[in-house]
């Protein structure tokens, strides 16, 4: 179990505003987000979701809690996805109650071309930093990812 830490307001003051800085900055700054949803006919929530199950599939009550989309809200959006043949409703073996969405081999691949297009847009940083900026930049992503995941998995 993690240590817990006594308040701190210059600490939480500080994560704050730095999360609402790369809120502010993501979309345009380190990826240009919109190219890509252009490019490949997608949707912001289609492409949370779309990430979303790249690893594990996911019932519409998980991807809205993970996402933070509201139920109603992700059903649609799912309906479109499976439309277009990037994703898959399917019963869980374990609870035959529940239905999983998961990718299709047409999603994967989907999402695939998405990364590709996002790693030539950050090829081009090489122009900008240095290979140790880059490598501080992807391990503070991973570190995020992993903290996200965490305060996911507590909310649980």
């Amino acid at each position: 179990m993690a240590s817990h830490w006594e308040k701190d307001d210059a600490l939480t003051s500080g994560i704050s505003e730095a999360i609402l800085t790369l809120y502010a900055l993501f979309p345009e700054s380190l990826l240009r987000i919109n190219e890509l949803l252009h490019e490949y006919h997608l949707t912001v929530s289609q492409l949370k979701i779309l990430v979303a199950l790249h690893h594990k599939n996911k019932s519409v009550s998980q991807l809205s809690r993970d996402l933070g989309i509201a139920k109603p809200n992700v059903t649609p959006v799912v309906d479109l996805l499976e439309r277009r043949g990037l994703v898959v409703r399917e019963r869980d073996t374990s609870d035959g109650r529940r239905v999983n969405i998961r990718l299709t081999d047409a999603g994967t691949d989907l999402l695939q071309q998405v990364q590709h297009s996002a790693q030539a847009q950050i090829q081009a940083w090489n122009q900008i930093c240095n290979r140790s900026e880059a490598k501080a930049v992807r391990d503070a992503a991973n570190t995020l990812i992993h903290f996200m995941n965490t305060i996911c998995d507590n909310r649980k």
